[in-house]
């Protein structure tokens, strides 16, 4: 018995067979139909979608055999996937790499064998959609396009299932995503800290009670309002001169002329610019004054 060489791109074959997680998975419709038509079109009572891994062959779909796999050693699709085209064995026992394979001496007691290289877009024979019978055989031209076919099918099948997880999995992570994000406002609508977002001309988008209750309004009455509209016009240069450079780490002296501008950096540069605990206080002193304490800024009527 001769064993199949290796493929001279193994490692790269085995790393893309490992990436459509189908080994050992469970049976599926798909490819037990296509196995069925082959068996059907080709006449034969044993199919097979025979995945080539490091030590054995896989099933992922069979017609008339119980085994779930094989040694790679025995493999007939071990052969098969060093081409790009159907292998034939037309009678395995005049065939010297067979003749003496246990699967010629035993049980399945193969004689003809036709395998069709399942070949990925990257160019990868991951195995085999095969035909088997116990007896020598011969496939007609007809028989021997299908097959090339059925196989590329089985190919496409895989192509398909692989996206499909994927799909799958980027919608779990991203209803997670969402659910971490709607778990976050929750826990900031709740908070006794004030917490506002605007956009880029100075307007809520967001805000939660807290800090809306400062101002004596609800949330709702001050989105899609500028910040400004809250106060008298000299707290609004204060806020923009003394306010904006405390958080931004530039100089006190450095004048932010509109919110617009601050809020260009955006929200991810914005967050990273480290404060001490002094001047944060400072800051949240100076542009969160708290109600009872406060004489000024007062409200301004919108």
């Amino acid at each position: 018995m001769q064993s199949a060489p290796l493929p001279e791109n193994e490692a790269s074959r085995l790393r893309d067979l490992h990436q459509y997680q189908v080994l050992d998975t469970s049976p599926e419709e798909a490819f037990d139909d296509l196995t069925a038509l082959a068996a059907q079109i080709c006449g034969t009572p044993i199919a097979l979608v025979s995945l080539i891994d490091a030590h054995r062959q896989w099933f992922k779909a069979k017609v008339g055999i119980e085994a779930q796999e094989t040694s790679r050693d025995i493999a007939f699709c071990a052969h098969a996937i060093n081409g790009n085209d159907l292998l034939v064995v037309a009678d395995a026992t005049h065939d010297a790499r067979f003749s003496d394979n246990p699967l010629v001496t035993a049980d399945p007691h193969i004689r003809f064998y036709a395998g069709m290289p399942l070949v990925t877009p990257s160019g990868h024979a991951l195995g085999t959609l095969c035909v088997i019978d116990r007896v020598p055989k011969q496939l007609t031209d007809d028989q021997m396009n299908a097959l090339r076919v059925l196989g590329r099918q089985v190919v496409t099948q895989l192509e398909l299932r692989m996206r499909q997880h994927e799909l799958e999995r980027s919608l779990a992570m991203h209803k997670k995503s969402e659910r971490s994000k709607a778990d976050i406002i929750r826990a900031i609508g709740y908070g006794l800290e004030g917490l506002a977002f605007l956009d880029q001309e100075g307007r809520y988008t967001y805000l939660n009670p807290a800090h809306a209750a400062i101002y004596g309004y609800k949330p709702e009455e001050l989105i899609n309002r500028s910040w400004k509209t809250l106060y008298a016009p000299e707290w609004v240069a204060k806020i923009e001169q003394q306010y904006f450079p405390i958080l931004l780490h530039v100089s006190a002296d450095t004048r932010i002329e509109t919110m617009a501008e601050a809020t260009n950096l955006g929200a991810t540069e914005y967050l990273k610019k480290p404060f001490s605990q002094e001047r944060l206080m400072k800051a949240v002193e100076l542009f969160l004054p708290r109600p009872t304490d406060r004489q000024e800024p007062q409200l301004r009527q919108a």
